[in-house]
């Protein structure tokens, strides 16, 4: 649902914002930007994908990193 996926950009943000995390100052605002926008373009060419589980792929395809 909508709410759970502010949720999960929500966690995401800011976790990745962290210090610990080494690509923190690039990640949120360059690539996850990127891969979002990508991923709506192919969202555009496969109108039967699930969206709800492209977008959370989106956000945790590096999430092991941020941890």
């Amino acid at each position: 649902t909508s709410m759970n996926q502010s949720l999960l950009k929500q966690t995401v943000i800011e976790k990745a914002s962290s210090t610990a995390f080494k690509h923190h100052r690039r990640y949120v605002q360059h690539h996850l930007v990127i891969v979002e926008q990508m991923c709506s373009e192919l969202l555009k060419k496969y109108p039967s994908a699930n969206s709800d589980i492209v977008f959370a792929l989106v956000r945790l395809h590096d999430y092991a990193k941020i941890l």
